[in-house]
């Protein structure tokens, strides 16, 4: 898990590059920041208070629930870097794995 402190803010996405790179394949590493820059501006706090969208890749509640159940992250918060990017990678995958676009369950595309 990342040990960094998390501070809440817009920043620059190359931030999370490093984590990126642990869970996405190396072609799929600048879409995901391109998509984390669109969702969150790389705030990893990000809350859109009318969807409950949450973290780095903008997780709504119901979406979180069983992705970070699945991705390992079960019980972990959407607001923790290392669970939404390793969630995130694992809901590509799956959508990739399953013949659909990529980026389906999100609004932000590449």
């Amino acid at each position: 898990r990342d040990q960094r402190p998390v501070e809440g803010g817009a920043r620059d996405v190359e931030e999370w590059r490093y984590l990126v790179e642990q869970f996405f394949s190396s072609e799929l590493i600048d879409e995901a920041l391109e998509v984390m820059r669109c969702e969150s501006r790389g705030d990893p706090l990000a809350y859109n208070s009318s969807s409950g969208a949450s973290g780095l890749f903008q997780f709504i509640p119901s979406t979180w629930a069983w992705a970070s159940e699945g991705a390992g992250f079960g019980g972990v918060s959407p607001f923790d870097p290392t669970a939404n990017v390793g969630a995130t990678a694992w809901l590509v995958q799956r959508s990739i794995d399953q013949g659909k676009d990529a980026w389906s369950h999100w609004t932000c595309k590449p």
